[in-house]
């Protein structure tokens, strides 16, 4: 629980990523040590899902949007970047170098990445890569041997995560949370799940991926990449089977989220 001074002022608990692709009640439902006395969402769903899961009350929810949304804009126009941003996985946590390369995780990116028709695919429409370690995978970032030299490998902090969302012309990850922010921009998700039983199993989800994701989904890396083709042919167009879920899974799109949230706390005498 929280001490002190800070355990006498009111938590408001503006997210760091929509709440709905991994379950964390444990951490943030409320009587946890991360629980807080406003939870802001961005929807809904999500408004259910925290109902549902987490034990707050309708009052200690605020459907208000993501502030720090109210800074995205596609900046996309210029640039020929394909983002893949897989998020982590426990069962991998403090591994060895020689464990991480042996697990799937490991082995699946690394057969995307260095297949011969994906760098032919990338040098034809003259594209580039950019391969986004997640922070927790940071350490075995040396064991990505990559042969195209138009797949880039960053590093944590290389550059702002917002940024690289905002410069890509599509995203490619597999669980992550961003994948709401590529959402939000109007531009493609495509989701790659390939160990989505053992996620499942150590992580569980909220919304049922199978049916429920505005992007396709793949479990095997040749597929994953006739979907890539695909929407590099129609011009990274977002499909209008997924643009008419935008009313589903986003309750406001005008940039006014940090006004909403703000004038919502100031309304509850925080």
């Amino acid at each position: 629980m929280k001490s002190g001074t800070i355990k006498k002022k009111k938590s408001v608990f503006l997210q760091h990523g929509v709440t709905a692709l991994k379950r964390v009640d444990s951490i943030y439902g409320k009587g946890n040590r991360s629980a807080c006395d406003l939870f802001i969402v961005t929807n809904t769903m999500e408004e259910k899902i925290i109902l549902d899961n987490f034990g707050y009350e309708p009052a200690e929810i605020a459907n208000t949007g993501f502030a720090r949304w109210d800074v995205l804009k596609d900046c996309s126009q210029e640039n020929h970047n394909i983002l893949i941003m897989p998020t982590w996985r426990n069962w991998l946590d403090s591994v060895s170098d020689e464990a991480f390369e042996n697990s799937a995780y490991f082995r699946n990116y690394m057969q995307l990445l260095n297949s011969e028709r994906f760098s032919e695919i990338l040098e034809k429409y003259d594209l580039q890569i950019y391969f986004y370690l997640h922070a927790k995978f940071q350490s075995h970032l040396k064991t990505f041997h990559i042969a195209s030299d138009r797949i880039n490998v960053l590093s944590f902090g290389d550059t702002p995560v917002n940024e690289m969302l905002m410069k890509c012309r599509m995203l490619i990850t597999d669980y992550s949370s961003v994948c709401w922010d590529v959402c939000y921009l109007d531009k493609p998700v495509l989701f790659y799940q390939f160990d989505y039983d053992m996620y499942m199993q150590a992580h569980g989800s909220y919304l049922d991926m199978e049916h429920e994701l505005f992007g396709e989904r793949y479990t095997e890396y040749e597929k994953l990449i006739d979907g890539i083709e695909e929407y590099i042919h129609n011009g990274f167009k977002e499909k209008e089977e997924y643009t008419k879920l935008k009313d589903y899974y986003f309750e406001y799109r005008d940039n006014d989220n940090s006004k909403r949230t703000y004038e919502y706390i100031i309304s509850k005498g925080y």
